[in-house]
């Protein structure tokens, strides 16, 4: 069995091979855009040596690891440049007067709301206060049920969240999917183990959250 699930991976894979050194061997025609770029190999090495920095090193090497990233690739790019260009468009609306009550008003309002920070110290949680006194005055499952529903109607997800996309058994139709949220460790075990390697993670975590929020 285990022989029938190898060969077929196996034929993949050099299928895979063959693509790529096909798309890098091959130039794009003029106005056409190369699908796998040259540049983003190291033809220096030998891709029997070391695929990785075959594939990899000419990107590596035009895109150096900066210090706050863990990794960097296309999806890493386009995310930043993809915040670029909306910030751009914000703060374009913000600059350019808007009619009263319209989506571009209201989009200058709250990006001047955000960028305010004197405004900010000043209110510190105060404009948080209703929700805080809410989870606070919880004593019972009935009580914690409504203040989740709450928090989930002004735009919270605590323990859970919904997102709308495909059926994984049907791709003709979307579905609502919900999945876990709330939690930022990885797993539930990091929040209830009581081994000594689970505390020192919490401890850390705990210090890690506290200058979170004092930055």
């Amino acid at each position: 069995m285990k022989k029938l699930i190898v060969f077929p991976l196996m034929a993949a894979g050099l299928f895979t091979l063959g693509s790529c050194n096909q798309t890098a061997s091959r130039k794009a025609t003029p106005g056409e855009i190369a699908a796998i770029p040259s540049a983003n190999f190291d033809s220096a090495v030998a891709p029997g040596t070391d695929f990785y920095q075959y594939a990899c090193g000419g990107w590596m090497k035009d895109n150096p690891l900066k210090p706050e990233y863990a990794c960097f690739g296309r999806f890493d790019q386009l995310r930043e440049t993809n915040q670029e260009q909306v910030q751009t468009l914000i703060i374009d609306v913000s600059n350019t007067p808007q009619a009263e009550g319209s989506a571009g008003a209201k989009i200058g309002l709250l990006y001047s709301m955000g960028m305010d920070s004197v405004k900010l110290q000043q209110q510190g949680w105060e404009p948080i206060k209703d929700q805080l006194d809410s989870i606070a005055q919880i004593t019972n499952k009935d009580e914690l049920t409504k203040v989740v529903a709450m928090l989930h109607r002004e735009g919270m997800a605590p323990y859970f969240a919904f997102y709308i996309s495909a059926d994984e058994k049907n791709s003709d139709m979307n579905m609502a999917h919900v999945y876990q949220a709330g939690i930022n460790m990885g797993d539930r075990d990091y929040y209830l183990l009581e081994d000594d390697a689970t505390k020192k993670i919490r401890e850390a975590y705990l210090a890690y959250i506290t200058k979170l929020f004092t930055l």
